[in-house]
Protein backbone atom coordinates (compact mmCIF):
# COMPACT_ATOMS: atom_id res chain seq x y z
CA UNK A 1 0.00 0.00 0.00
CA UNK A 2 2.58 2.21 0.75
CA UNK A 3 3.66 2.45 -2.36
CA UNK A 4 0.80 3.63 -4.52
CA UNK A 5 0.63 6.36 -2.01
CA UNK A 6 4.43 7.52 -2.92
CA UNK A 7 3.33 7.00 -6.40
CA UNK A 8 -0.05 9.51 -6.16
CA UNK A 9 2.55 11.99 -4.30
CA UNK A 10 5.02 11.60 -6.88
CA UNK A 11 1.94 12.67 -9.17
CA UNK A 12 0.77 15.44 -7.18
CA UNK A 13 4.66 16.68 -7.05
CA UNK A 14 4.84 16.42 -10.84
CA UNK A 15 2.14 17.41 -12.23
CA UNK A 16 2.26 21.60 -11.97
CA UNK A 17 6.02 21.28 -12.80
CA UNK A 18 4.90 19.11 -15.88
CA UNK A 19 2.60 21.59 -17.37
CA UNK A 20 4.88 24.30 -17.23
CA UNK A 21 7.57 22.73 -18.92
CA UNK A 22 4.96 21.56 -21.28
CA UNK A 23 4.13 25.66 -21.74
CA UNK A 24 7.98 26.31 -21.62
CA UNK A 25 8.35 24.32 -24.76
CA UNK A 26 5.86 25.94 -26.69
CA UNK A 27 6.79 29.02 -25.01
CA UNK A 28 10.64 28.47 -26.53
CA UNK A 29 9.29 27.22 -30.04
CA UNK A 30 7.03 29.67 -30.86
CA UNK A 31 6.81 32.28 -28.41
CA UNK A 32 6.09 33.43 -25.04
CA UNK A 33 2.25 34.85 -26.56
CA UNK A 34 1.54 31.51 -27.13
CA UNK A 35 2.52 29.74 -24.09
CA UNK A 36 0.27 31.79 -22.59
CA UNK A 37 -2.72 31.27 -24.44
CA UNK A 38 -2.15 27.65 -24.32
CA UNK A 39 -2.15 27.88 -20.65
CA UNK A 40 -5.40 30.22 -20.25
CA UNK A 41 -6.95 27.81 -23.00
CA UNK A 42 -5.70 24.45 -20.54
CA UNK A 43 -6.89 26.49 -17.35
CA UNK A 44 -10.50 27.51 -18.99
CA UNK A 45 -10.81 24.03 -19.83
CA UNK A 46 -10.52 22.31 -16.46
CA UNK A 47 -12.53 25.45 -14.80
CA UNK A 48 -15.48 24.71 -17.60
CA UNK A 49 -15.04 21.16 -17.02
CA UNK A 50 -15.49 21.11 -13.34
CA UNK A 51 -18.32 23.99 -13.21
CA UNK A 52 -20.49 21.40 -15.58
CA UNK A 53 -18.98 18.08 -13.74
CA UNK A 54 -17.57 17.24 -17.09
CA UNK A 55 -17.13 13.36 -16.54
CA UNK A 56 -13.61 13.40 -18.08
CA UNK A 57 -12.58 16.02 -16.10
CA UNK A 58 -13.74 14.00 -13.21
CA UNK A 59 -11.86 11.37 -14.31
CA UNK A 60 -8.67 13.10 -15.12
CA UNK A 61 -8.49 14.64 -11.49
CA UNK A 62 -9.28 10.90 -10.42
CA UNK A 63 -6.82 9.09 -12.03
CA UNK A 64 -4.21 11.98 -11.83
CA UNK A 65 -4.49 12.86 -7.83
CA UNK A 66 -6.31 9.54 -6.35
CA UNK A 67 -5.08 7.03 -8.31
CA UNK A 68 -8.87 5.67 -9.16
CA UNK A 69 -9.96 4.18 -12.51
CA UNK A 70 -10.78 5.96 -15.54
CA UNK A 71 -14.26 4.71 -15.81
CA UNK A 72 -15.44 5.08 -12.07
CA UNK A 73 -18.62 3.49 -11.12
CA UNK A 74 -20.27 6.57 -10.13
CA UNK A 75 -18.75 10.54 -9.81
CA UNK A 76 -17.85 11.55 -6.92
CA UNK A 77 -17.10 15.19 -7.17
CA UNK A 78 -17.00 15.79 -2.99
CA UNK A 79 -13.73 13.34 -3.09
CA UNK A 80 -11.80 15.16 -4.96
CA UNK A 81 -10.41 18.39 -3.46
CA UNK A 82 -11.06 21.88 -4.33
CA UNK A 83 -7.44 22.62 -3.66
CA UNK A 84 -6.96 20.28 -7.35
CA UNK A 85 -10.31 20.77 -9.58
CA UNK A 86 -9.95 25.02 -8.61
CA UNK A 87 -6.77 25.74 -6.87
CA UNK A 88 -4.37 24.65 -9.84
CA UNK A 89 -6.53 25.81 -12.82
CA UNK A 90 -6.92 29.44 -11.17
CA UNK A 91 -2.75 29.00 -10.76
CA UNK A 92 -2.52 28.35 -13.92
CA UNK A 93 -4.71 31.21 -15.31
CA UNK A 94 -2.86 33.62 -13.26
CA UNK A 95 0.78 32.20 -14.40
CA UNK A 96 -0.76 32.77 -18.10
CA UNK A 97 -1.71 35.92 -17.79
CA UNK A 98 1.01 37.40 -16.22
CA UNK A 99 3.05 35.92 -18.72
CA UNK A 100 0.75 37.05 -21.68
CA UNK A 101 0.49 40.25 -20.47
CA UNK A 102 4.48 40.80 -20.14
CA UNK A 103 4.55 39.36 -23.40
CA UNK A 104 2.59 41.86 -25.18
CA UNK A 105 3.63 45.19 -22.93
CA UNK A 106 7.20 45.94 -24.34
CA UNK A 107 9.81 47.95 -21.84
Amino acid sequence: MEKKNDNNLIKRLAFLPLVLLCLTAITLVFNRTAGAIVGIILALYLLLGYAFKAKHIYCFWQSTFRGGKMTPDKIEWEKIGKGYTVGFPVGLLLISVIILVFSLVKF
